[in-house]
């Protein structure tokens, strides 16, 4: 009897389960409406059923496009905040 390996592609026309991408499709819309997330999401569900490997890869860069997302917006916070973006300054002239 031979181990089968799990990470193997399954045979041609067999089904595969989209639950990954579709829980990358979920997060990505939810979660700061990310756009590139879901562009990969639905890349990879489209292909999940004839190029197994390239749906593999598209939900890989989804979830570094995600990361890379999060990464800029809490910087763009951060920039916000110490340049004081929110700060509000009223000068009021008497004559």
């Amino acid at each position: 009897m031979t181990a089968q390996n799990p990470s193997a592609a399954p045979a041609p026309g067999t089904p595969v389960k989209k639950t990954k991408w579709i829980v990358q499709l979920v997060v990505g819309t939810i979660c700061l409406g990310n756009i590139f997330t879901m562009v990969f999401a639905i890349l990879g569900l489209v292909k999940a059923d004839t190029d197994l490997p390239q749906a593999n890869k598209f939900y890989k860069w989804g979830w570094i496009a995600y990361i890379i997302c999060i990464v800029l917006w809490i910087v763009f916070w951060i920039i916000i905040f110490a340049t004081g973006g929110f700060s509000y300054y009223v000068e009021t002239s008497t004559n």
